[in-house]
């Protein structure tokens, strides 16, 4: 076997060791799966290693290539697993090999990979495109069946299209999508067609990944490209109902939407992110229609970056200036409306409620208002600060079921 150029070797005993303890784990022999990408199946088999052989790879690390492998390192224990994906005389096709660190040197050849996995035929697939007229990077999260509904989920500035979809479950790591890494039994069991748009960058900030939302810019027509991209779900996958949820700049963009472009999308959902305070300007008000569509509000009540803590009520909150400085030629302007106030417009504007702050519902940490037959809904999660994560921990409930529950009941 020769020396390959990432360095593969193993000391016999101790891949042997490795080899016994880890066919242990397994409860039975398990059969190669067919028309499986060996690709995806080579992704399966590095994070079944992670998951169980901390010891030798301790952390999640990205997916690197090499004819014929494909391989993770880790540095902390200086080891190398890798799957032999492409045909090589010198190497066993979709076979496993470990090296470095306390394995020495030379490639070892340890088992095939069906020895260890058995490679998951998935129920949809992850599709990656653009969409004419814009170069916004969008993952489809498409299952089999006949989905019914789709959810376009917005990143945060500075986000990527990747984290959201792990934060809302669809993706089971925080790392780019393919169809390996979704979460198909959840996202198949909800019927639902996830899709998680790229947020564009001015070249002035080319790390303020966000949206124009009129707090920041990303240096395109964002109204134009979400009318663009919910006609495209639409066409193309002829779903009943389609909704858009998004997160800190991400809930600004879909607040502006909400108010400029109601007819777009049949629910709006703002994690986080409040809409600007043009809206609360006489002169440039927010201007649903006649029919303003549903709306809900998932906002953190001790928000460190929005800067509400104690302020509920307040006509305003100012975005935190250290995160500002980080991206500042992208701002437009770092003064948001506070939620309450526009929750209070919104229910006026939707049915001509009166929303009082003393009527809100009281459940453990969370505070529920609901007007217009429940069109419209607002959560204050009073511990909580600005991380979709810890919105979730203190609400004690995924906010995927929460969007969910609410796109289901209109």
């Amino acid at each position: 076997m020769r020396h390959g150029v990432w360095g593969f070797g193993v000391l016999r005993g101790l891949v042997f060791i490795w080899i016994i303890v880890l066919g242990a784990a397994l409860s039975a022999p398990l059969a190669r799966a067919q028309s499986v990408d060996v690709t995806d199946s080579a992704i399966q088999l590095l994070d079944f290693g992670e998951s169980r052989f901390p010891e030798y790879f301790p952390r999640r690390r990205s997916n690197l290539s090499f004819a014929p492998f494909l391989y993770r390192y880790y540095p902390e224990s200086g080891v190398y697993l890798g799957v032999a994906v492409a045909p090589d005389p010198a190497y066993i096709q979709l076979g496993v090999y470990v090296l470095g660190g306390l394995f020495g040197d030379t490639p070892m050849y340890v088992g095939l990979l069906s020895d260890y996995i058995t490679p998951v035929v998935s129920s949809g697939a992850v599709q990656t495109r653009t969409i004419a007229g814009f170069s916004n990077s969008i993952d489809f999260f498409v299952p089999d069946g006949s989905p019914t509904r789709a959810l376009i989920y917005l990143h945060g500035g500075a986000g990527t299209n990747y984290n959201i979809a792990n934060a809302m479950g669809y993706n089971t790591r925080n790392d780019p999508a393919t169809t390996a890494l979704a979460n198909w039994p959840w996202i198949k069991s909800n019927r639902v067609i996830g899709v998680f748009p790229q947020g564009q960058a001015i070249d002035a900030e080319p790390n303020a990944r966000t949206w124009s939302n009129h707090a920041m810019t990303s240096g395109q027509d964002d109204v134009a490209f979400l009318q663009a991209l919910a006609a495209h779900v639409r066409a193309t996958y002829g779903v009943t109902r389609l909704a858009i949820a998004g997160h800190s700049m991400g809930g600004a963009m879909v607040q502006r939407m909400w108010c400029e472009s109601p007819d777009t999308f049949d629910a709006y959902i703002s994690m986080a992110g409040p809409a600007s305070r043009r809206y609360l300007d006489a002169a440039t008000p927010c201007n649903p229609g006649t029919h303003p569509p549903p709306y809900l509000g998932l906002f953190a009540g001790s928000d460190s970056v929005i800067q509400n803590t104690g302020k509920w009520e307040a006509e305003t909150w100012q975005v935190a200036p250290l995160v500002v400085a980080g991206s500042a030629r992208a701002w437009l302007d770092s003064v948001l409306a506070g939620e309450w106030q526009m929750y209070r417009r919104r229910a006026a504007l939707m049915c001509g409620a009166d929303p009082q702050a003393a009527e809100g519902v009281v459940l453990g940490d969370v505070v529920t208002w609901s007007h217009c037959s429940g069109r419209v809904k607002l959560l204050n999660v009073r511990s909580a600060n600005h991380p979709m994560s810890s919105i979730e921990e203190y609400a004690g409930l995924p906010l995927a079921d929460l969007i969910n529950q609410f796109v289901d009941g209109y």
